[in-house]
């Protein structure tokens, strides 16, 4: 997850992201009114549950009820998870700076790509820390190169002589649409705003859709920007899809290579009901 990684920066330690949200907000205070929407969609859906299900609608009601609870425990598990990554953080950098000093790192940063093991052998006196600026560099430089790679197979498997090798991914892509899953119910018609990292966030403008692989909390501000979310991965109950039911934003996933197809500024047009995407 991206908040979880200690290399992206907690809102506390730059708030430039956050503040770029608040500011949105100031400008746009009609754009956090999706909520109203979202109510209204579920109010009238729930009603015409309770028409067609007659006396089950009591259990239906239940059952929905539980249902709700436990995804809204489900992210909030995600959430917490991600919570231990601003203490463990801390501490590595703390844990760093020691290092600094003691003159076996040139930045506390360093001590990132130092494993939980080494940091305690450090602590405990089992390694004097000799090479720790030799090895934590070349992880570092182990995990550029690996950023630097093309983007990864959607699908890999092994054969059986040992192989590692991609499996072509079946596309829903249909001359100028794409067929997904209808994550959030609604139509939403703007120009595509292609983002594969939160951090690019600023470049979104309100209406436009986003277009993202995936998306975790870190994501979440951007939603109440966006007219319409497009993720290349994800199903009815990943982050996007339950964020987007929550805010009232229409929302179509599991499109492999929509990332690579469309461009930004292309117009499309989002189908929530029938988990269609088409450009225009």
């Amino acid at each position: 997850m991206y908040e979880a990684d200690y290399l992206n920066p907690r809102w506390a330690e730059d708030p430039t992201y956050i503040l770029d949200q608040v500011r949105f907000f100031l400008a746009k205070p009609q754009a956090a009114a999706s909520r109203d929407a979202a109510q209204r969609i579920r109010q009238e859906a729930e009603a015409k549950v309770r028409r067609a299900a007659g006396w089950r609608a009591p259990i239906i009601s239940w059952l929905v009820g539980r249902l709700r609870r436990a995804m809204a425990a489900r992210e909030r598990a995600k959430s917490s998870i991600a919570e231990l990554s601003v203490p463990s953080k801390a501490l590595a950098l703390e844990i760093g700076r020691r290092l600094v000093r003691a003159g076996h790192l040139n930045r506390p940063e360093q001590a990132y790509f130092l494993s939980a093991t080494d940091l305690q052998c450090w602590l405990e006196g089992w390694w004097d820390g000799a090479g720790a600026d030799e090895l934590a560099s070349d992880r570092e430089r182990q995990r550029e190169a690996w950023l630097a790679e093309a983007a990864p197979p959607d699908v890999i498997s092994e054969e059986p002589d040992g192989r590692v090798t991609a499996k072509p991914v079946i596309s829903g892509r249909q001359g100028q649409s794409w067929a997904g899953i209808g994550a959030a119910p609604g139509h939403a018609r703007g120009k595509a705003r292609v983002i594969r990292d939160p951090r690019e966030g600023n470049t979104l403008r309100s209406g436009e859709i986003l277009v993202a692989p995936s998306t975790d909390p870190g994501w979440t501000p951007l939603f109440l920007r966006a007219g319409g979310i497009v993720m290349a991965s994800g199903g009815y109950l990943s982050h996007g899809a339950i964020v987007a039911r929550e805010y009232g934003i229409p929302a179509v996933v599991n499109l492999p290579g929509i990332l690579e197809d469309l461009k930004s500024r292309d117009v499309v047009v989002v189908d929530g009901d029938r988990g269609r995407v088409t450009r225009e």
